[in-house]
């Protein structure tokens, strides 16, 4: 065999191998497994927000938006044209989570919590009755620690799972479920539930195509329906 079929052979495998690790890293990312082959960023992303949070200025009589990515993914202030409106929303955020962050917010004794979780604990295959656990004890720890301010739940927004193609271990009606009984922590005095997944959903009951980019989060104009549909609540 000649050295020059020898160094030809030679790159013509090399480039299979490449072409069949590219491949396999596609798959692997269709396939929501691709956190494998990196380091997760979600929890660093996470304590960048967690330690952000610690140091910036406290203001007392605030309205705070705590929430995941859904949350995380607005610029609340502007949108209400409110400087008293605080995003404390990290991407990936479960209702665990808030409850190991909750004291950054009470302790500032704010006016208004509005709180949307629960969309990853349920895709985390999380339990229902652990979810609405953690709820009523985050509810517990905002009456306790800062008696005067009001509780706003918002529900638990749909997924479309036409634009989505990731297999998830859910459905919306786990979603519906799990708003129904959210709707049973409201005293409609101090904590009250707002219904917003109703006004997402298409004909199919998925989160509306004009509403989203990636059948989970919103684009621009979903969140102006969720700023009409809590305005009355914010001012």
């Amino acid at each position: 065999m000649s050295s020059v079929f020898k160094k030809n052979l030679n790159k013509f495998l090399i480039i299979i191998n490449i072409c069949i690790f590219v491949f396999s890293i596609y798959i692997l990312s269709k396939s929501n497994l691709i956190s494998y082959f990196r380091p997760s960023t979600a929890s660093s992303y996470s304590t960048e927000k967690k330690t952000l949070f610690d140091n910036l200025p406290q203001s007392e009589n605030a309205i705070y938006f705590l929430g995941d990515s859904l949350t995380d993914g607005c610029e609340w202030s502007e949108l209400f044209s409110n400087l008293k409106i605080k995003n404390r929303g990290i991407n990936s955020d479960t209702t665990e989570g808030i409850l190991n962050r909750l004291n950054q917010i009470t302790k500032t004794k704010p006016k208004k919590i509005f709180i949307m979780v629960g969309i990853n604990d349920l895709l985390s295959n999380i339990e229902t009755n652990k979810i609405l656990d953690n709820y009523q004890k985050i509810i517990t720890t905002i009456k306790i620690d800062s008696p005067k301010t009001k509780i706003y739940i918002e529900s638990i927004l749909p997924l479309n799972f036409e634009i989505d193609k990731t297999k998830r271990p859910i459905t919306n009606q786990d979603i519906f479920d799990l708003n129904n009984n959210l709707k049973k922590l409201s005293d409609n005095s101090t904590i009250f539930y707002i219904d917003l997944s109703s006004r997402f959903l298409n004909l199919f009951n998925q989160l509306d195509e004009k509403y989203t980019f990636d059948g989970i989060h919103l684009n621009g104009q979903g969140y102006m329906v969720w700023k009409k549909e809590i305005s009355k609540y914010v001012q």
